[in-house]
């Protein structure tokens, strides 16, 4: 009878530890101080505002691996109405401004910044 190979059987290991690690995919919701709205790929993870450069006030992780997700649904607070300074306010752009929820699902800035 054959002895197995236990060079063979720890490659065989090995490999099989590699098909069944899961991956996980995503994307993170976000909301400053000042009501914007904007998203981060789960692992870059941008909390800064890219309209005013505030911290993130609010978060919520919406996991995309096997579906598209929950997403939360947030309410329109009013309009904020931007003019193009390059093109002399030619261009006009209404931006939504959102209510920053506080609930127990809400993160704080304070958890984003890990203190």
């Amino acid at each position: 009878m054959q002895q197995p190979d236990p060079v063979a059987n720890a490659s065989l290991t090995q490999d099989f530890q590699m098909e069944i690690s899961m991956s996980f995919e995503g994307y993170e919701q976000f909301l400053c101080k000042n009501g914007h709205y904007w998203t981060s790929d789960v692992y870059d993870r941008d909390n800064e505002c890219p309209r005013c450069g505030e911290l993130a006030d609010w978060s919520h992780m919406v996991d995309t691996t096997n579906d598209d997700g929950e997403p939360m649904k947030l309410t329109i607070k009013e309009y904020e109405i931007y003019k193009c300074r390059c093109c002399r306010g030619t261009g006009v752009e209404k931006i939504p401004i959102f209510r920053v929820p506080r609930s127990k699902k809400a993160k704080k800035n304070e958890i984003l910044q890990g203190s």
